[in-house]
């Protein structure tokens, strides 16, 4: 198609800056509500260009104007909305060639190392290249993260029975848990499960419900599922099986005395999940360690907060471009 072409762009990453600006310019007439450019082609969420920054800051004023008559409720208008940025993120991902898929997942692991999240060799991310979900990509066993790149991504199929047997076979537990999600769940294209320290502690409480005392926990209110089934490893279809059953529908579950897995349409918005999953416990172990009570929000605002968080939902692309924007600067080889 050449209208997708990125013959400039040698290293194969993606569209370059003026690919980008030209695609935006395009489509600008044909813009839809709820779609974050207008276009469903396969422009890559890299922040290569101050135009693709500048276009998501007016998208974001377009739909969020100020002043004293705006308010932002629970309504018909605000369900429209919301549906139109479902429909455009599941869009994106169909649009999105496996090769860029390599490349973000591979930078989600990069960035993982940053941010203190991984633990030894072991945990595992994961992100469908086929519609039904069913075929996706993995890290390979016991590879730590910051070793890993777009190239030596597994490419796994989870109607496969013999996947374990194989001489490269991925993690017993890997294969148990991301094969029956992506099997099972095929909304959920994007898997990532970790022990990151704060979240770990607080699914680790008797009670590991995330307060909502700040906008970032808030985000998150009554929109956790909770594990509490816990019994070992999972290294059996059973509890692969059972894992996909507590996420259901949610984007996000507390998986008691073992960690957390957060299950988004795209490696943006999944790390962004996890991101802000973690900053939000870690505000929470913080506050405990005073010994003081919590102010914890009321009900209605802790909704409003976190339906306040769906209409910032572009941010979470401008989030993860950023971040590779560093990783190209200082660890390009994730992308070979």
């Amino acid at each position: 198609d050449p209208d997708r072409s990125t013959s400039a762009d040698p290293d194969g990453r993606g569209h370059t800056a003026t690919n980008i600006a030209g695609t935006l310019a395009s489509t600008r007439s044909q813009r839809q509500p709820g779609h974050r450019d207008g276009t469903r082609s396969n422009t890559c969420w890299r922040g290569h260009s101050s135009a693709r920054r500048s276009h998501l800051a007016a998208h974001h004023s377009r739909r969020h104007p100020t002043g004293a008559g705006h308010t932002i409720h629970a309504s018909a208008r605000h369900q429209r909305r919301t549906a139109h940025m479902n429909h455009a993120t599941a869009s994106v991902i169909t649009d999105i060639t496996e090769r860029q898929l390599r490349i973000d997942l591979a930078a989600a692991f990069r960035l993982a190392v940053r941010h203190g999240w991984h633990e030894g060799v072991g945990n595992h991310f994961s992100a469908a290249v086929s519609g039904d979900g069913k075929r996706f990509l993995m890290n390979p066993r016991w590879r730590h993260f910051s070793h890993l790149t777009a190239s030596n991504l597994m490419l796994l199929d989870a109607d496969d029975a013999a996947t374990m047997q194989r001489a490269d076979a991925p993690d017993e537990t890997a294969w148990c848990i991301h094969g029956r999600i992506h099997a099972l769940l095929p909304q959920a294209r994007c898997v990532l499960h970790l022990h990151p320290p704060y979240a770990t502690a607080v699914a680790g409480l008797a009670n590991p419900r995330i307060v909502p005392i700040d906008q970032n926990t808030a985000r998150f209110f009554q929109r956790v599922a909770y594990d509490y089934g816990f019994e070992g490893m999972a290294t059996s279809t059973v509890e692969g099986d059972r894992l996909a059953a507590e996420l259901g529908n949610r984007n996000v579950l507390m998986m008691a005395n073992h960690g957390v897995l957060v299950a988004a349409p795209t490696v943006a918005e999944a790390f962004d999940l996890m991101y802000f999953l973690e900053r939000a416990c870690k505000t929470l172990v913080l506050a405990w360690s005073t010994g003081q009570p919590l102010r914890e929000m009321t009900p209605e605002v802790a909704e409003r907060t976190a339906q306040d968080w769906e209409h910032y939902a572009p941010m979470q692309f401008a989030h993860f471009e950023e971040l590779k924007l560093l990783l190209d600067r200082e660890e390009p080889g994730y992308a070979a």
